[in-house]
């Protein structure tokens, strides 16, 4: 139930996608992880130069493409003008996201998700887009990570991660009530060093 699994084929080449949310209500600490993770494997029946692709929009910081996006060069996005405990259409107006390969050596890349996608597709390296804070609707800003495999025959494996970090969860009678997995870890980044550090024996 924590799982998913997608299967691609194109003649000899096979990617089966993962997406896995550790949400087990026996482990406490684990359910309180705001982590999801996505995990890649791609195989060929023959020998064949590979390179992966993964990214994220800006809309996955804020409730509304129109409502302003900010971020850094380590992919942790969030709302320029945060709101405590609002919301726009049912998504936070708080909050951090991070965007992370768990696996390296992955050159990430920031700009129009229609110009990433195209420079990976001719194998070009995409012009930087350092134009923020903006809308996410503004060229819809994509965060790609861009793992070059070589030559791929038995099955090769890339993860990544994403995480929403949001400190305070709740206003319990006009108290803030900080997240669970503050206890843990002292900011989001830590969060995120964790789990990219734990994810498969997390798997």
């Amino acid at each position: 139930p924590t799982r998913t699994e997608f299967l691609f084929s194109q003649d000899d080449v096979a990617l089966r996608l993962e997406f896995l949310s550790p949400a087990d209500p026996r482990d406490l600490e684990l359910l309180a992880l705001p982590v999801g993770y996505l995990r890649a494997e791609i195989a060929c029946a023959r020998p064949r130069r590979i390179e992966l692709y993964l990214d994220l929009t800006a809309e996955w910081a804020v409730g509304s493409s129109d409502r302003r996006v900010t971020w850094d060069g380590r992919f942790r996005l969030r709302p320029s003008q945060p709101r405590l405990f609002r919301e726009t259409h049912n998504w936070p107006d708080w909050g951090e996201v991070h965007w992370a390969a768990v696996d390296e050596p992955a050159a990430s890349y920031v700009g129009p998700a229609q110009d990433l996608r195209r420079a990976f597709a001719e194998g070009k390296t995409p012009d930087r887009d350092a134009r923020f804070p903006r809308a996410a609707s503004d060229g819809w800003p994509a965060f790609a990570h861009v793992w070059e495999l070589g030559s791929v025959k038995g099955p090769v494996t890339r993860r990544a991660l994403v995480a929403l970090t949001r400190r305070e969860a709740a206003l319990f009678y006009g108290d803030v009530c900080p997240a669970a997995w503050t206890r843990r870890f002292p900011d989001g980044e830590a969060l995120v060093r964790f789990a990219a550090f734990a994810a498969e024996e997390i798997r």
